[in-house]
């Protein structure tokens, strides 16, 4: 079991979490050895809903298409990597510009890039786990 702020990937399969139990606001990049490999998973806790609906213009660098009331997951693929949103506040419908929020810690989403991974269908969402599975 790996801290996310210790991101580095191994040879073997690596469960990341973050350290604090809770998402924080913060971005991460998973690199490593072999990065987010096939078997890798990252645990962000219960209470996520992952939206497959939203969508992501690479172009503009936004995400519309969020739902009220819950805090969601997304999966975008920006510059040929496959990047996890994953909302630390509920942001409803808001449209929100992932370029203005990398790096910042009060922004309302942590990004994390799964470095390793080329495709959205590598990965899936369920009980709070993140999981590179192809």
């Amino acid at each position: 079991v790996k801290d996310l702020a210790d991101n580095v990937g191994t040879a073997k399969a690596d469960l990341f979490h973050f350290a604090d139990g809770k998402v924080t606001s913060d971005d991460f990049k998973i690199g490593g050895v072999d990065g987010f490999a096939k078997g890798d998973a990252l645990y962000i806790g219960e209470g996520y809903t992952l939206n497959t609906g939203a969508k992501f213009d690479a172009t503009a660098g936004t995400l519309t298409g969020g739902k009220n009331g819950s805090l969601e997951v997304f999966f975008i693929k920006d510059a040929g990597v496959v990047k996890a949103v994953i909302e630390t506040a509920d942001l409803g419908s808001s449209t929100f510009s992932t370029a203005s929020l990398a790096g910042t810690t009060s922004d309302k989403v942590s990004i994390i890039e799964l470095s390793g991974v080329s495709d959205i269908a590598q990965v899936s969402f369920s009980n709070g786990i993140i999981s590179h599975v192809a």
